[in-house]
């Protein structure tokens, strides 16, 4: 029924009354387990699916959410790290290939979303490197992975967004600068046009989780500028770079013991 209509609440309600059933008389755990993985399948198959409707049904990325309560238990001791990093990861697998099938699939990054802040609570009084070390590692993986995704989909202002998400739980912050600089030089050299991106460097830019490395990317958007500036004849107060610019120099947030971020080499 969901597969012709993501939107029944009544057949959603049923498949987890019937979840919760097996879960309630299952004595071993083994039961749910499989039971909630095999809906976790047959969710990918939908979600993931050229189904207009269905991979961007908030319905179903919603019944997905709830399964992450019961797969993903509240003490780390109970779950192997390496299989619980490998879901992780088939798991943003999943939303990424769901918003190639449906552009702007803010359902689908939104899960992402309570997907790591679900895992971060459940393992935020884990101390052990065993788990923090490549947790970061992960982290820093995915969020290439997912500046590779936009990249390819400039437009998508979700996985923007995301991104924007991911970059201040990066550990290092030359890990933050590497990914901002690469989207930065990807606009310059094609001289990107869509909005979503623009929107995310004036963003990344303007915000202090990369640090004093941020005065390096400024500076960089500004040389681009004033390049521009006098090889185009043409009035530039409203193109992409020149609003940035001033969205900069208007919201940047101040670092710790730094002035508040002007025109760089400003007198």
């Amino acid at each position: 029924m969901l597969l012709f209509d993501p939107e029944h609440i009544t057949v959603a309600n049923y498949r987890k009354r019937r979840i919760l059933k097996i879960k309630e008389e299952d004595k071993s755990g083994l039961a749910i387990r499989n039971a909630v993985r095999q809906e976790m399948v047959f969710l990918d198959n939908i979600l993931t699916s050229p189904l207009h409707r269905q991979s961007k049904s908030p319905t179903l990325w919603h019944h997905r959410a709830w399964l992450l309560e019961l797969l993903i238990p509240i003490t780390p001791v109970s779950y192997c790290k390496g299989d619980l990093l490998f879901f992780l990861s088939a798991e943003l697998d999943a939303v990424l290939k769901s918003g190639e099938r449906h552009p702007k699939n803010y359902y689908a990054f939104q899960y992402a979303r309570r997907l790591l802040a679900r895992i971060e609570s459940s393992e935020k009084d884990e101390t052990s490197l065993s788990w923090k070390s490549p947790y970061a590692a992960f982290l820093a993986t995915h969020a290439r992975l997912v500046k590779k995704w936009c990249c390819k989909h400039p437009s998508d202002i979700s996985g923007w967004s995301f991104l924007l998400f991911l970059l201040p739980k990066l550990e290092t912050i030359s890990g933050r600068h590497q990914i901002v600089q690469q989207v930065l030089e990807y606009a310059i050299n094609l001289e990107a046009q869509q909005v979503s991106l623009w929107v995310f460097l004036r963003t990344a830019l303007a915000d202090s989780f990369l640090e004093k490395e941020r005065d390096v990317l400024v500076q960089q958007l500004y040389d681009f500028q004033q390049k521009r500036e006098i090889s185009i004849q043409d009035d530039l107060s409203e193109n992409h770079v020149t609003q940035a610019e001033q969205w900069i120099k208007s919201y940047s947030k101040v670092l710790p013991n730094h002035a508040r971020l002007g025109a760089p080499n400003a007198g």
